[in-house]
């Protein structure tokens, strides 16, 4: 019988536990990888644990978390999650370091959240290479760390083989760029629609650093939220939303960055470009074809946005696509 989508073997996820884990960051990893999803109509991830010793951890408030596979019986077709790391002023155990080489050298991939990204910092295995972490570790990573580019300003960095995240709700986000990766936008939109969260969030760290929480007025914005997204193909003014929503054109860029944190015009081209993967995806459109009913002014201007997003160019997306579909 030939191999089905329906009958391709799910992905194993294994979140490592540690010592006073980590408890937000591990319920996000549960709640991505661990819940059946009948919406799917298939089993995509097995969400698995394991320990350093095999042994139970304690949690963060008292409680336990129970190991349920050994460390021995993770392999390199695995993807090992580091939720969170305990404290990344103590040294990390040997043990844990020459795990870590050992998994990623025979292929697994690891993803990190937070200070997770620590203990693999330590193994070496990002020399060379970039990470995120939460943006008060930064300073701390940069001169423990010097071989390691630290990007501050960025939810999420995906070196191929190891992906970090930064601070605890970039957990989410990182969890759905794992499931995009491995099963394509479709499925990523799904899960995320289920979580009540964006599929693509946009921003970075730099909005969090230093500065006060502002404000949100998403009762205002709204409507025009909706009214975009029913029209992404046209070419509307500053002017014509702002007089649609009854507001001068300084108040409502202000308002609509407050509430979605870009500016209008930032903000639809990535709606633009969330679809336009989702078409790459599932239709055989040309890049023209999708350019011209996203509403680009032309065929340049769309791939210019789309490498700009994504750091690749639409037709090789459609083709490491269509390779991983196959």
């Amino acid at each position: 019988m030939p191999n089905t989508p329906q009958a391709e073997n799910p992905k194993r996820i294994v979140a490592f536990l540690y010592p006073n884990l980590c408890l937000f960051e591990f319920s996000c990893v549960a709640e991505v990888f661990g819940l059946d999803r009948p919406e799917l109509g298939r089993k995509i991830y097995e969400f698995v644990t394991a320990s350093l010793d095999n042994q139970a951890v304690t949690t963060q408030f008292g409680g336990v978390q129970h190991p349920t596979i050994r460390l021995e019986d993770i392999t390199g077709n695995d993807t090992l999650l580091l939720p969170g790391w305990d404290n990344i002023h103590n040294k990390v155990s040997k043990t844990l370091l020459a795990f870590l080489v050992t998994f990623n050298e025979a292929g697994g991939r690891i993803v990190t959240i937070c200070s997770g990204a620590y203990p693999v910092a330590c193994s070496g295995l990002l020399d060379g290479k970039a990470l995120s972490t939460h943006w008060r570790y930064a300073a701390l990573f940069k001169a423990q760390f010097p071989a390691i580019s630290i990007c501050a300003d960025q939810l999420y960095v995906d070196c191929g083989d190891i992906i970090t995240s930064a601070g605890s709700a970039a957990g989410l986000d990182v969890c759905l760029h794992v499931i995009r990766k491995d099963y394509g936008s479709k499925i990523a939109n799904i899960v995320a629609r289920r979580l009540v969260i964006p599929p693509l969030r946009e921003g970075n760290q730099a909005q969090f650093i230093e500065s006060p929480v502002a404000k949100r007025e998403n009762n205002a914005i709204a409507p025009i939220l909706d009214y975009l997204y029913q029209n992404l193909a046209l070419s509307s003014s500053i002017s014509e939303l702002a007089q649609r929503a009854n507001m001068s054109e300084r108040s409502f860029i202000r308002k609509f960055k407050s509430a979605t944190g870009l500016p209008p015009k930032a903000w639809l081209i990535s709606q633009r470009m969330s679809v336009a993967l989702q078409l790459l995806e599932t239709t055989t459109l040309s890049i023209d074809a999708i350019a011209q009913q996203l509403g680009f002014e032309s065929t340049t201007a769309f791939r210019h946005h789309f490498r700009e997003k994504f750091k690749t160019t639409p037709t090789a997306f459609r083709e490491k696509f269509q390779l991983r579909s196959a």
